[in-house]
């Protein structure tokens, strides 16, 4: 259970840093009307080094992050109601062998380019959050090779705003 709080917390703590961020993106309540969509951002794959158990130690990654995704998505209620209003869904699903990712889709349409600038200038603290909290969450979980999380914002007509993938710094 206490897991599943610090799991919650973490994912509410960058939710709502992207949110208060998309959230002051926007120069005017008018200004949800612009429907761009920002690029793509990820981070470079990184090779990880083979081992004589590879095919064991990727096979319980993989059972590990399947477990973790399911265990997130048990949030799902608790983050929606922590932002009422705000997201019209929240999905967590899992990349193999070792991504979580978010999506959010907000419930009211934003000014794509100005929310996608807003999140971009928050790259450098939600790599720390995730270096600090999200990591080794997961690596407790027993994702341990190359942990990465992917957040997905989009807009409400369903166009990308912004994607980022963070690995371990």
């Amino acid at each position: 259970m206490q897991t599943t709080t610090r799991r919650a917390a973490a994912a509410l703590l960058i939710a709502t840093a992207l949110t208060l961020t998309a959230a002051c993106s926007s120069s005017s309540p008018e200004a949800e009307e612009t429907t761009a969509a920002a690029p793509t951002k990820e981070a470079p794959a990184t090779d990880t080094e083979a081992t004589e158990d590879s095919a064991d130690s990727g096979d319980d990654q993989a059972a590990a992050l399947d477990a973790y995704v399911t265990a997130l998505q048990a949030t799902v209620p608790q983050l929606m109601s922590q932002f009422d209003g705000t997201y019209s869904a929240i999905t967590i699903t899992g990349e193999q062998p070792s991504t979580v990712v978010y999506t959010y889709t907000y419930a009211q349409q934003l000014d794509a380019p100005a929310t996608a600038s807003a999140l971009d200038g928050q790259v450098d603290q939600l790599q720390d959050v995730c270096d600090s909290a999200v990591f080794p969450e997961m690596e407790g979980q027993g994702i341990t090779t190359d942990p990465q999380v992917r957040y997905v914002y989009v807009n409400a007509d369903g166009a990308e705003i912004w994607s980022h993938t963070f690995a371990k710094s």
